[in-house]
């Protein structure tokens, strides 16, 4: 019993030695992000002379326009062309969507294959609604239409 006891706290002694050089090399960081205060000297240089040279080169951060901030372009909503279904012996099926075999388990996310009333159907599930489409028809996600 003696023996479980020294080794819990032996235990418990190493797990509190452990974080105080973290906790000392946090403090020599404090104020910083990710560098040293040597490093964050070195930046700094880098950046005065990088600035002097662009002064006398004719540019002036002072008289420097802000750039405008690029807005994002919406990626358009995708289509999905459901060309058919091959079922193999094991069961496993194939899928060719937007022209190309995939198998059903690697089906993108929110397109899976069910049955209804009998007969395969891909159900497509995006932010505007649920949609069932067949063999041969097209589903425009934008506009949430079933083109044949």
């Amino acid at each position: 019993m003696m023996a479980g006891t020294a080794r819990r706290l032996c235990l418990l002694a190493t797990a509190l030695a452990l974080p105080l050089p973290a906790a000392l090399q946090a403090q020599e960081l404090r104020g910083t992000l990710f560098t040293s205060p040597q490093q964050r000297e070195y930046l700094d240089h880098l950046r005065s002379e990088f600035l002097a040279r662009s002064q006398s080169g004719g540019f002036d951060i002072q008289e420097a326009e802000v750039p405008q901030i690029p807005t994002a372009v919406p990626e358009p909503m995708p289509n999905y062309a459901f060309g058919g279904i091959m079922m193999r012996s094991d069961g496993s099926r194939t899928v060719w969507l937007n022209g190309r075999a995939i198998d059903e388990p690697d089906l993108p996310a929110g397109i899976r294959l069910i049955e209804e009333s009998g007969n395969p159907v891909l159900r497509v599930s995006t932010a505007n609604g649920s949609y069932s489409i067949k063999p041969g028809q097209t589903l425009v996600t934008a506009d949430g239409q079933v083109r044949e």
